[in-house]
This record gives structure tokens, C-alpha cells and sequence, in this order.
């Protein structure tokens, strides 16, 4: 029994070794140096001279990563956004400084989270920011992305998040556009009172293509990638 010792370790090395391995954050949501994301943005609201019609605006929005940083346990990507107008018709008034001009993204293990605010990377707290995604991604996977409510004292940890929002998984697709096809990608949904924000994730990429229409209005957004730099790793 003590001579087959050895090779029993060796195969359960082995197998060990071939076996199932945690999925990277950072192989999922490309956050390389420089990497950027270009979008055909699209917005639309109700007209102010006429309610009952709708009027557009189109942008090209670029979500560039400037900066990384790492630091124990944690990557800090610091991205920057512009937002440059195409076209607009007459008498558009949409407010464009909702768009974060800036977004920071902290990936913790299989987690990436996200805030408008600059990280400090010595006092990490990825409890008061938005948890944007929880790897891997499958259909019918779904969390909170505001683990906690900032206008709680307390800052009681959230449990029911259908008021401030809940996003799911709802399937395994592909996406084309300008920037090419890709197979690996997933639909996503955020569910709120008023609405529901729908993205495109593919691997290795990033978003794809996101949307918003207000319920009972007509105003909200469309944005698809039309092209990317993979940047350094």
C-alpha cells in the first residue's frame, strides 16, 4: 500500500490541476491600459413644443481606461468618458451630464465593482459601490447591484432590491455591429420601478450595446459598440 502512494498523489495532482478553475474578472471585462470602447449613443425624449412627438440626438460616447493601478486583494481600472454630439434635432434639451464623465472599477476576485468617484487605493471599500458584475455569468443569475442604502444610517446590508434596482442574467447570446461578431455574450437586465436598462456583456469585451426606455414616457437611450482597441495588458 505505501509503494502506490506516490503515483495515487501524482493523479490527484493531476486531476486537480485539469479540474474546474475560477473565473477571472479581468479575462471577462477587458480593462487593459488604454483599451477603449467606442459607442453609436443614441438619446430621445418627448418634444417641449409637442409631447406626442419625439425628438433625437446622436453622440459618439468613448470609455477609455487611462489608468491602472494594483494594490493587494485588488485592480483598480480609472476610466474617462466623452461624449461628442453627430446630430440633433431642433429644440433638443437633453441633459447629457447624467453621463459619468469618469468611472472608477475595483475588481475583487470574481467581482467588479464601480463608483463615480475616485478610489483611494489605501481605504477600499467595496461595500458602498455599485456591484456591477458577479462572475460568472449564467442565465438566471441575479443580485443586487447597491449592497447597501446610503441613506440608511445603519447602512442595513440591502436584501430586497427591487426598489433600487436588481440585475439578472436572462440568457447566453451573440452580438454584431461595426467593431465585428462575437459569440460569447450574455443578455443582462436591470429591473427598477420605472424601467428596465438592458445590456449586452461579452466576454473579453465588455458592454456591447445598452438601452433604457422610461415606462409611461417617451425618453431613454440606445448605445451599441462600434469599435474598440484591446489596449495593454
Amino acid at each position: 500500500m505505501k509503494k502506490m502512494l506516490f503515483p495515487v498523489l501524482v493523479v490527484f495532482t493531476l486531476l486537480s490541476a485539469c479540474g474546474p478553475q475560477p473565473v477571472r474578472a479581468l479575462d471577462q471585462f477587458n480593462m487593459n491600459q488604454g483599451a477603449a470602447r467606442v459607442y453609436y449613443y443614441q438619446a430621445y425624449q418627448p418634444s417641449s413644443s409637442d409631447p406626442t412627438k419625439t425628438i433625437k440626438a446622436t453622440f459618439q460616447l468613448t470609455e477609455e481606461i487611462v489608468d491602472r493601478t494594483v494594490v493587494p486583494a485588488y485592480v483598480i481600472a480609472h476610466a474617462k468618458r466623452q461624449l461628442k454630439v453627430i446630430q440633433a434635432d431642433p429644440n433638443w434639451s437633453g441633459d447629457t451630464t447624467t453621463q459619468a464623465s469618469e468611472i472608477w472599477y475595483v475588481v475583487s476576485g470574481q467581482r467588479i465593482y464601480s463608483q463615480k468617484t475616485a478610489v483611494d487605493p489605501t481605504n477600499i471599500n467595496v461595500n458602498s459601490m455599485t456591484l456591477s458584475y458577479d462572475f460568472p455569468l449564467e442565465p438566471g443569475k441575479n443580485w443586487c447591484p447597491q449592497l447597501y442604502d446610503p441613506k440608511d444610517p445603519t447602512h442595513k446590508q440591502i436584501t430586497d432590491c427591487r426598489l433600487s434596482g436588481e440585475r439578472e442574467v436572462v440568457d447566453h447570446t451573440t452580438f454584431t455591429s461595426d467593431a465585428g461578431t462575437f459569440n460569447d455574450c450574455y443578455n443582462i437586465v436591470d429591473h427598477y420601478s420605472d424601467g428596465q436598462i438592458f445590456q449586452r456583456f461579452c466576454t473579453g469585451v465588455g458592454v456591447v450595446m445598452l438601452s433604457f426606455d422610461h415606462a409611461g414616457t417617451k425618453f431613454g437611450f440606445q448605445q451599441s459598440l462600434s469599435s474598440y482597441l484591446i489596449g495593454t495588458p
